[in-house]
C-alpha cells in the first residue's frame, strides 16, 4: 500500500462567484477572494493551484440571509480535506 506524507498548503485569491443573480440585481462582496487552506498528500499539493479550486454563494442564500454577511461554498479537487477559508464569511450588498 503506498503512503504519501500529508502537508497542509493554503491558495491565495480564490474568486467568489455568485450564482445566479438576476440581472436586474448587484451584488457587491466585500472580500471578492477568499484564501483556502487544505490537507492533503505532498504530491497531490505540489500540482495544484488556486484555479482547481472554487467558492460561490448562491444569490438565493443571500436574500434570505439575516446577517449581512455569508459563508462561501467551497469546491475543492479530490484528494483534499478542506482546514478554513479566511475570511470565514463575506460581507455584501444587494443593488438594484
Amino acid at each position: 500500500v503506498p503512503v504519501e506524507q500529508l502537508a497542509d498548503m493554503s491558495f491565495a485569491d480564490v474568486p467568489v462567484i455568485v450564482n445566479d443573480a438576476p440581472r436586474d440585481r448587484q451584488v457587491l462582496l466585500a472580500n471578492p477572494t477568499v484564501t483556502v487552506f487544505v490537507r492533503g498528500g505532498v504530491d497531490k499539493l505540489a500540482v495544484l493551484t488556486a484555479e482547481d479550486f472554487g467558492a460561490s454563494i448562491e444569490y438565493q442564500n443571500l436574500v434570505s440571509d439575516t446577517t449581512g454577511a455569508i459563508t462561501p461554498a467551497i469546491l475543492l479537487p479530490a484528494g483534499v480535506r478542506l482546514l478554513k477559508i479566511e475570511p470565514l464569511s463575506i460581507r455584501y450588498t444587494i443593488r438594484q
